[in-house]
């Protein structure tokens, strides 16, 4: 009795190590959208427009996930959780669409390092910046800082092909909207982060 209850029990647990597995990929699919938009910023700073392909192969896997599971349930006849899975999807979907990655990142990234940031910022009010200190290169996503002048300092997350920077500024702290000089071409400021940092983003008539 016990080997007949042990065999039966056997695809019964299969089946609800399966379920598990099937409900655990389409959130994890979606969390895996929601890792590459926020690291987006740093993604193309290394490698440029293919940063875009791989956010699209992540949104393609996760609307295939979706959808592959929703479909495995309906087969077995479990639309309770074929119901969830497209829920779920659906409200990873919105919920990544709604967020502005890029300020999470931008912000994030400033608060992570500030006190990088406050290094710099002081290197510069000193007229201290020539040469910058190799320890906080990294703040710079490409590596290669740009000094402008004896106090302005900027850190590149990438730069036009002719001109123009994308990245944090150390100018001031114009408010959001303003269009300013970058080493002699226009930027828009897109975010006032304090201390003398701002975001910019490249500004094209």
């Amino acid at each position: 009795m016990r080997s007949m209850e042990g065999r039966e029990a056997a695809p019964a647990r299969r089946l609800r190590r399966g379920a598990t597995a099937l409900v655990l990929a389409v959130p994890l699919a979606w969390a895996a959208v929601a890792v590459t938009q926020l690291s987006g910023v740093w993604l193309f700073s290394r490698i440029g427009p293919l940063a875009w392909a791989v956010s699209g192969l992540a949104w393609l896997v996760a609307v295939a996930a979706t959808a592959l599971v929703a479909a495995a349930f309906c087969l077995v006849r479990r639309f309770l959780l074929a119901g969830m899975a497209f829920v779920v999807g659906a409200a990873g979907a919105t919920a990544i669409v709604r967020t502005d990655w890029t300020a999470a990142f931008v912000h994030g990234y400033y608060e992570r390092h500030h006190a990088g940031f406050l290094a710099v910022a002081e290197l510069a009010r000193t007229h201290q910046l020539d040469p910058f200190p190799a320890e906080l290169r990294y703040l710079a996503f490409t590596g290669d800082p740009i000094v402008y002048g004896a106090s302005t300092v900027y850190l590149p997350a990438w730069t036009g092909i002719v001109d123009g920077v994308t990245g944090y500024a150390f100018i001031g702290d114009p408010p959001a909207g303003s269009i300013v000089e970058c080493a002699g071409d226009p930027c828009q400021v897109r975010w006032s982060l304090g201390d003398g940092w701002s975001w910019i983003d490249m500004y094209h008539r």
